[in-house]
């Protein structure tokens, strides 16, 4: 469990949480305009293949985005490569966030 602040014109770059099962984000402080959570396309080889996609949809995106609140619980697979978008706003973006494994 690790927390972030995120300051004004901060963002966390595109990663992953390797040796994990899953990954959770709790938005402790999340202002208006403070970036939104961004996840990109787990193959990276679908940004090369041919033919281009005809019909974009939710289905099919390289980078799905959705807007943070303050209270939310983010939970999904840690492989995802995800990041967050920067913090236009003039107050603090809080999370607190942890990774979770299954241990056999």
């Amino acid at each position: 469990m690790w927390a972030i602040i995120n300051k004004k014109e901060n963002f966390n770059v595109v990663h992953t949480h390797p040796n994990c099962y899953l990954s959770a984000a709790y938005y402790v402080k999340a202002p208006i305009n403070c970036g939104k959570f961004e996840i990109e396309h787990p193959n990276s080889a679908k940004k090369y293949a041919y033919p281009e996609v005809e019909v974009r949809n939710e289905l099919n995106l390289e980078v799905a985005s959705i807007e943070i609140n303050e209270g939310d619980l983010l939970l999904f697979p840690s492989y995802l490569p995800h990041k967050v978008g920067q913090n236009q706003s003039d107050d603090d973006r809080i999370v607190i966030s942890f990774n979770v494994d299954i241990q056999k």
